[in-house]
């Protein structure tokens, strides 16, 4: 997966299924957030979509840190669950404290877009009761498509995570990387122009928005817009960089 191959093909089908596992998971309760904040206030809603919001990134995290190191050469034989467990007993507080933090943004801005629509139709003179059946007729759109966003952006940046991970762990010797888009028109300008960019796998990709150490990487402070609903992957090779 990923590891000295010429495509990822293998990869944005594996990305394809998981993604739908979250999103199926995301739209109720972003859905139940929605009319929380509207009947109750942000404060409620808040504490709703964070709570429950944060188990299900945390299940969603493991399971996919849990299938690529599985997929990663040398394959861990079914019988032997040492390497994993050992794995995923040193990833977990990681996990869970990026899923704490990503959950507090998730909420965040769905809470900005629920006060936006409120704030417009007051502006319109619209009565409170009008208010909540507009916003509840409008709730099932809005999380279905949050959740997609949400699932996309957080199925990959897991999985490429993982990946980085699990190359550390089973000393995977990576000499460059290669920064591979969809290649489609709906690749973002800057990815374009980083596609088939080689460097060195301890170096940065430089963006518009900043520096990713791969894509969906959000640990040097990148731009959101460099990271939400990206699509790309990072190709590695442990073979003699094409640059040298």
């Amino acid at each position: 997966m990923l590891i000295n191959v010429t495509h990822d093909k293998d990869f944005q089908r594996y990305l394809d299924r998981v993604e739908q596992r979250l999103h199926v998971e995301m739209v109720p309760l972003l859905s139940v957030g929605i009319r929380t904040q509207v009947i109750d206030g942000g404060v409620p809603a808040h504490t709703l979509i964070t709570r429950r919001g944060g188990k299900i990134l945390v299940k969603h995290y493991k399971k996919i840190f849990r299938e690529v190191y599985g997929r990663v050469p040398p394959i861990q034989k079914a019988d032997d669950n040492v390497g994993i467990n050992g794995f995923m007993s040193r990833m977990l507080s990681y996990l869970e404290t990026e899923a704490a933090t990503r959950i507090q943004y998730i909420s965040q801005s769905l809470a900005d877009q629920v006060r936006t629509l409120l704030l417009d139709a007051v502006e319109r003179g619209l009565s409170s009761n009008e208010i909540a059946a507009e916003i509840y007729d409008m709730s099932p759109d809005i999380s279905r498509n949050r959740s997609a966003t949400i699932a996309r952006t957080e199925t990959h940046g897991a999985a490429l995570w993982a990946m980085d991970e699990t190359i550390d762990e089973k000393e995977i010797p990576i000499q460059y990387k290669t920064w591979w888009t969809a290649g489609d028109a709906r690749v973002r300008p800057s990815h374009a122009a980083m596609h088939g960019v080689e460097l060195p796998r301890d170096e940065p990709f430089d963006l518009d928005g900043g520096q990713l150490m791969y894509p969906g990487d959000d640990s040097m402070g990148a731009d959101e817009g460099e990271i939400i609903n990206c699509r790309c992957s990072v190709l590695y090779n442990t073979g003699e960089s094409s640059l040298i």
